[in-house]
Parts: C-alpha cells; structure tokens; sequence
C-alpha cells in the first residue's frame, strides 16, 4: 500500500468512527429520555469515558514517529 493510499484508508476510518461514534450516543441519549431526565447526564458520563480511554491509549503510541521497537525492527541489507 503506497502513502496516498494509506492516507485514503485513513480518511474513511475517521468518517466511519464519527459517525458510529455519533450513532452510539445518539441511540443512548433518545433511548434515555423515555426512563427519565437522566438522558443528558447518562450520555455525558460515557463522552467522558471515551475521551478518558483515548487520552489514556495516546500513551500506548511511540515517543517518534516511525520508530520501531529493536525486537521488530526488520533487517538491514
């Protein structure tokens, strides 16, 4: 897969999880409003939730890009 292809992927996926993402909270806020007024807050706890997973899993990322650990880095020649 060549860079303007990898960028193309990349652009999709983003599309794709924006618009589950907005899927799935869109279905917890609708489906919450019919048990009570608690529909807003159950829905803000969760976006709290995923911006806390993804800030959390920003550490799991390398220090550089490109960098590779030793162990998996492919040999030269």
């Amino acid at each position: 897969m060549d860079d303007v292809e990898f960028r193309a992927h990349r652009g999709e996926d983003e599309q794709v999880g924006s618009a589950l993402g907005t899927a799935v909270l869109g279905t917890v806020f609708f489906s919450g409003l019919s048990a009570g007024p608690t529909a807003a807050a159950d829905t803000l706890w969760i976006v709290a939730a995923m911006i806390s997973l993804t800030f959390l899993a920003g550490f799991l990322l390398p220090r550089k890009a490109g960098s590779v650990h030793p162990a998996r880095r492919p040999p030269r020649g």
